[in-house]
C-alpha cells in the first residue's frame, strides 16, 4: 500500500515537473503594419507552431483592439495610444515586447496643399481610425498647421477602405500609415507631413498582454522574441527573401515598395534598456516586463 501510494506521489511530481509549457496556446492579434510583419513572418515560416502560438492577422489598430477586448486573444499588438486606452480597462496591461519607432510610417496625406487647407470655405472631409494614434497625430497636425477644427468632417474607416479612396475635387484629409500609403500615393494623394516631422508626436509599436497572461505563457513570449528578432535579421540581410514570404499579405506592394516602408521606421527591438528610456523618456512607457534579446 505505502509502495502504491509512493508511486503515485511520484508519478505526479515528475508529470507536474515536466507539463508542457506550450500546452495552452498564446492567442495574439496583429495588425497589418511594416512594424509588426517580422511576427507575421515568423508565422508564414511555421517558427511558432512548436510552441503553439497563434497568429490573427487584422486591418485595423481599431479591430485589434476589439479583438482583444472580446477575450479572443492573449495579446495583442499597438502603439502607446492602444495601450493606454486599454489600460483603462486592464490595469495590469503591460508592454511584453517594443518593435520599432515610426519614422515616417504615420502620415498625413490630402489631395490639397497645407494652404489650401488653411483657406478652404468648405468641410475637408477626414478619414481615419478614430479610436487609435491616428487620433492623436491629426490633432498635432492640425493644431501645428492652424487649420480650423470645426471644418473637419471626421469619417472613421479602416485603413483597407482608406486606401482604396480615389480621386476627388473635395477636399480631403487621411491619417494613414505603412504600407497603406502606397495605393494612396498612386490615386494622388501626397504625404502633407510624417512622423519624420517635429510637429508630428512619437509613435512607439509594441506586444502588450497582462502580467498574468505573461506570467502564464512566459516561455512562449521568450520563443516569439527569439523569432521575431530571427525575422528582422532576414530583413536587415537579405529583404528580398523576407519579401517573397510576406509578398501575398500585401497584393499591390511591389518589392521596391516594400523597401521603401522600411525607411518609414526605426527598430528598436535589440536596445538595451537605457536606450530604451532614453527613447521613450516623454511616453511615461513601463520597461520591466519587456523581453530583452537573448544573450
Amino acid at each position: 500500500m505505502k509502495l502504491t501510494i509512493l508511486i503515485i506521489v511520484l508519478t505526479l511530481f515528475f508529470s507536474s515537473c515536466t507539463s508542457d509549457p506550450y500546452k495552452k496556446p498564446l492567442k495574439i492579434v496583429v495588425n497589418s503594419w511594416v512594424g509588426y510583419l517580422p511576427i507575421l513572418y515568423a508565422k508564414e515560416q511555421k517558427w511558432l507552431e512548436p510552441y503553439n502560438i497563434k497568429i490573427a492577422n487584422v486591418t485595423s489598430l481599431g479591430e485589434s483592439l476589439s479583438l482583444y477586448n472580446a477575450q479572443n486573444a492573449n495579446a495583442f499588438t499597438g502603439t502607446q495610444y492602444e495601450y493606454a486606452i486599454t489600460l483603462e480597462k486592464y490595469k495590469e496591461l503591460t508592454p511584453i515586447m517594443l518593435f520599432d519607432i515610426s519614422n515616417g510610417g504615420d502620415m498625413v496625406m490630402s489631395n490639397k496643399t497645407i494652404e489650401e487647407l488653411q483657406n478652404s470655405k468648405e468641410k475637408i472631409k477626414t478619414y481615419l481610425e478614430i479610436d487609435s494614434v491616428n487620433a492623436l497625430i491629426l490633432k498635432d497636425f492640425l493644431k501645428h498647421y492652424k487649420i480650423d477644427q470645426e471644418k473637419i468632417e471626421y469619417i472613421n474607416k479602416d485603413q483597407i477602405k482608406i486606401s482604396k479612396l480615389q480621386r476627388s475635387d473635395q477636399s480631403i484629409l487621411i491619417v494613414t500609415y505603412s504600407p497603406y500609403n502606397i495605393n494612396l500615393t498612386k490615386n494622388g494623394y501626397k504625404i502633407l507631413a510624417s512622423t519624420k516631422d517635429s510637429n508630428i508626436i512619437t509613435v512607439i509599436d509594441g506586444l502588450y498582454a497582462t502580467k498574468k497572461n505573461y506570467l502564464l505563457h512566459e516561455k512562449q513570449f521568450k520563443q516569439l522574441k527569439i523569432a521575431t528578432d530571427r525575422a528582422i535579421e532576414v530583413i536587415k540581410t537579405d529583404p528580398k527573401k523576407f519579401y517573397e514570404v510576406i509578398k501575398d499579405l500585401f497584393h499591390n506592394m511591389s518589392y521596391d515598395e516594400f523597401l521603401s516602408t522600411l525607411q518609414d521606421i526605426q527598430w528598436i527591438n535589440n536596445d538595451s534598456e537605457d536606450i530604451l528610456k532614453s527613447k521613450l523618456k516623454n511616453l511615461n512607457f513601463p520597461l520591466q516586463s519587456v523581453v530583452h534579446a537573448q544573450n
